[in-house]
Parts: C-alpha cells; sequence; structure tokens
C-alpha cells in the first residue's frame, strides 16, 4: 500500500514509555517512529490507577473486575486516538481511516465521524472469543461501533456470521488473510531436531497450549500410528500456553518422550525452517476464524489435515489441496493421517495443490482487493 498512500498507524501499548530493568536497562516504547516508510503513533493505555485495585481482590472477584478494568479502558482509548487523530489530520490530511480488529480497530468509526472521512473496519478473530477475553459492555460498544463504520471487511464468513448473529447488521466483504512467497528461514533448526527427525515422517502441530486447539490430538494421533507399527514418526509441537503441564503429562503417559518435541515459540520470519521438514502439518482446533498456519504450510507445499470448523476451508477444495476432518472427532483425525503417512505420493499430490491454492491467497492479490475497496469508497466521497 506505500505505493499509493501515506499510512498512519495509531497504536495503543501497555508498556509505561520508560520502565527500568536490572542492569540499568531501559525497555522504552517511542510515541513516534517510522518504521519501512509508514508513521507509527503509538499511545499508552489501562493506567495504572485502573489497575491496582485488581490486586487487592481475590479471583473469584478478579474477572469481574478485569471486565471493568477493561470497558472503562476502551472509553479512554476512544478519546485518547480520537484527540490524536484529530491532531494529525492537520499535518496529514486523512483520506480514510482503517481500523483492524475489535477493541481498538473498531473505534475507526468514531475517528471516520471526527475527521468526516470514509471509514472501514477489517475483522479478523471470533465474536465469542472477543466476548471471553473483552466482556459485555466492550463487545456491545463493539457492535455499536461496526454497524457505524461505512464498510466491513472480514477474513472469512466464518468471522462475520460471528458478528451478525450478535446484533451487526452490515454485510461484510470477505478478504481472507494472504500469505507471502516462502523463504529461506533466519533461524537453523537446532540439530537436535535435525537427529530427531531425520529419515522420519514429521508432523508439526502450531498453535496456543488452550483447550480449543486440541494439540492433545495430536499427540493420540502420533500415539495410534506408534501402536499401529508406524514409530517411523515423529511429532514437532511449536507454541506455548496454559496447558502446557497437562500436555507434557500426556505425552509422558503415552511414552512418547522421545519422539515428542515441544519447541516452544518460534518467531514468525523462523517457521520456514520449521515448514521445511514437515511432512504432514495438524491442526485439530475446533473452530478458527482464519488459520494462518494452515495457509503458511501450504505455501511450504505441505499438505495439512485441519477441521471444517476453520475459516480457510471457505477457500480450499477439501479432498484436493486439504485434507478435512469433522471437529472433536479424534478418530477422523487419526485416519486422515495413516492415510498421508503411509502414502509419500499422495502426500506430494496434495502439498502441490496445496501451494497452487496458497499462491491464488498470496498478499499482493489480497492488497490488490483491499485498495479496490479504498477507491470506491474515496471515489464515492468525490462524487458527492
Amino acid at each position: 500500500m506505500k505505493a499509493h498512500y501515506t499510512i498512519v498507524v495509531i497504536t495503543v501499548h501497555k508498556l509505561p514509555f520508560s520502565m527500568q530493568y536490572g542492569h540499568g536497562v531501559a525497555l522504552r516504547q517511542p510515541r513516534y517512529e517510522a518504521r519501512h516508510g509508514i508513521h507509527v503513533y503509538s499511545l499508552p493505555h489501562m493506567p495504572y490507577w485502573l489497575e491496582w485495585p485488581g490486586y487487592l481482590l481475590n479471583r473469584g472477584q478478579q474477572d469481574c473486575f478485569h471486565k471493568f478494568q477493561l470497558a472503562t479502558d476502551k472509553l479512554l482509548v476512544s478519546h485518547k486516538i480520537q484527540r490524536l487523530a484529530r491532531k494529525l489530520h492537520d499535518q496529514y490530511h486523512f483520506s480514510l481511516v482503517h481500523g483492524h480488529e475489535t477493541y481498538v480497530g473498531d473505534e475507526t468509526a468514531s475517528v471516520g465521524r471526527l475527521l468526516r472521512i470514509p471509514s472501514v473496519f477489517t475483522l479478523h478473530g471470533l465474536y465469542r472469543y472477543h466476548l471471553q477475553g473483552f466482556g459485555e459492555r466492550v463487545m456491545r460498544r463493539a457492535v455499536t461501533n461496526l454497524n457505524a463504520t461505512n464498510r466491513l471487511v472480514a477474513v472469512s464468513q466464518l468471522a462475520a456470521q460471528s458478528y451478525r448473529d450478535q446484533g451487526v447488521r452490515r454485510s461484510f466483504e470477505i478478504i481472507p488473510n494472504g500469505v507471502r512467497h516462502p523463504e529461506e528461514s533466519h533461524l537453523d533448526v537446532p540439530k537436535e531436531i535435525q537427529a530427531l527427525t531425520r529419515g522420519k515422517t514429521v508432523l508439526l502441530t502450531v498453535g496456543f497450549f488452550v483447550p480449543e486447539k486440541r494439540i492433545e490430538y495430536s499427540v493420540k494421533t502420533l500415539a495410534r500410528l506408534h501402536a499401529n507399527g508406524l514409530k517411523d514418526t515423529v511429532l514437532l509441537i511449536i507454541g506455548k500456553g496454559v496447558l502446557e503441564r497437562e500436555l507434557r503429562k500426556r505425552i509422558q503417559q503415552e511414552n512418547l518422550t522421545d519422539v515428542v518435541r515441544i519447541i516452544g515459540e518460534v518467531a514468525p520470519e523462523d517457521m520456514w525452517g520449521y515448514y521445511s521438514i514437515t511432512d504432514v502439518l495438524l491442526h485439530p482446533s475446533t473452530v478458527e476464524s482464519f488459520s494462518m498456519v494452515c495457509l503458511e504450510a501450504m505455501s511450504y507445499g505441505k499438505p495439512i489435515v485441519c477441521t471444517s470448523n476453520i475459516g480457510l476451508v471457505e477457500f480450499l477444495q477439501p479432498g484436493r489441496d486439504a485434507v478435512v476432518v469433522p471437529p472433536d472427532d479424534p478418530s477422523a483425525l487419526y485416519e486422515a493421517v495413516l492415510r498421508l503417512v503411509r502414502n509419500p505420493s499422495l502426500r506430494r499430490t496434495i502439498g502441490r495443490r496445496a501451494e497452487k491454492t496458497a499462491q491464488n491467497l498470496s498478499w499482493p492479490a489480497q492488497v490488490r482487493k483491499l485498495r479496490r475497496t479504498y477507491e470506491e469508497m474515496l471515489g464515492d466521497v468525490g462524487s458527492r
């Protein structure tokens, strides 16, 4: 977009502008910086006076208080963004405002009204998870904001429908996330992982260790493969989360400690090294608005096994460029993986088709769609 527009980003952060750590190191969040030709302005949110009373409450009270904090903070953030946007408008003369995701991004509607410019909002997640994280008061305001926005975009029909079911009366244009062309990893896969995977069929699962991701299903699948004699199969798990202890316990119970590795977090730019040694990506998540992990693996020519409840499936041809199974069906997941593990030729065939699909979902293609939306909105303004 930089080739066509001057881009100014207003974001918020929770860190104070200067925080002292040991050894005299100060962590700072600059109020302004230019990143690759994009102007980025950062605002602090959740002031300390709004946070500290929560430490005096018991665990049962803290969740209610946290939701109150978020509702109050959202109003404060809205006013801060509007104030800064009005100030920057004098300098940059904005033509359009685009917000991303609920809590901060949906305030694009209030900024658009204030500056009298068109507003567009892109929804990335699902209502149910936003409600869990932010609470009912925040979500009521978010729904009101979306209904006041000039154009709405969502990464999938699944995401859009989750908000329409909760009172958003507007239609959404569907513009999925894109993927960049695969490139060399900036990080060599550790030697221990190279040794573990050499000459083996490698399964990969990536995601937060939370209940809806069903990471334990990947472990169950590997256990069944080994029980049926396919012992040249290993599993790599990338991620972290509250269920890590339970996950490690399950791996021990299944006697899989020698063939499963929990790698932890990996920077996005370093994921390519892991995709390159993967034979099959397992993604047993019960529900997801899109799934960048699956799209990234596909772009690397890897077959994926995912559930029918992820938004990316809307853009796939199940059975041709991906293997799709029902959610919460460990047996179906196992049978799908077993078929791929036993058939390298099938893996290659589905992988090639997956790569072609991923090419059609490249970032340049999605940017062209979004730019058409911008031009339509700006053209409407110019014709008035």
